[in-house]
């Protein structure tokens, strides 16, 4: 099946526990959406998809990791994370910056993430706007100097 000319792709409550590998001929994919995967737990972009810039993982509560593969995504410009309980952590601080084309990263409902804020801070530290919310403790970023947008929502445990 030929999918060069697809841009984008919804997944709704599909029992996956990774992303498959080898969907090498979605070379056109704009938009990834990922919801309600409740049995995903692992996410590797080994496979390069040239055009995705608008990445969102909504809701998939078993996911603990996204792997370094993320680099992969050369023109990713949007990445959402909302509701993923069991994330712990973002890909490495390296592969993080040099996801150059990354404008906006919002996080919300990943309450593992919070736990290890200064950590994951330094791995985003670089992106010009980041939404978190409802993540844990911000003393972290409250007290670190940047010249980029930064809103917080929600309730934060300090």
């Amino acid at each position: 099946m030929q999918l060069t000319a697809l841009t984008e792709i919804k997944k709704y409550d599909f029992g996956i526990k990774a992303l498959p590998h080898g969907p090498g001929n979605v070379t056109s994919l704009e938009t990834l959406l990922l919801v309600s995967c409740k049995g995903l737990q692992h996410l590797d972009f080994l496979d390069a998809m040239p055009k995705l810039w608008d990445l969102r993982i909504v809701y998939c509560p078993l996911l603990e990791s996204l792997s370094d593969g993320l680099v992969n995504l050369v023109s990713l410009e949007v990445l959402t994370l909302s509701n993923c309980e069991k994330l712990q952590h973002l890909p490495s601080g390296d592969a993080m910056r040099r996801l150059t084309k990354l404008r906006y990263l919002r996080i919300s409902g990943c309450p593992h993430l919070g736990e290890s804020c200064p950590n994951e801070w330094s791995k985003i530290s670089h992106i010009p706007s980041i939404d978190w919310a409802d993540s844990g403790s911000t003393d972290w970023l409250c007290s670190t100097e940047r010249n980029h947008e930064l809103r917080f929502s929600g309730s934060f445990a300090g």
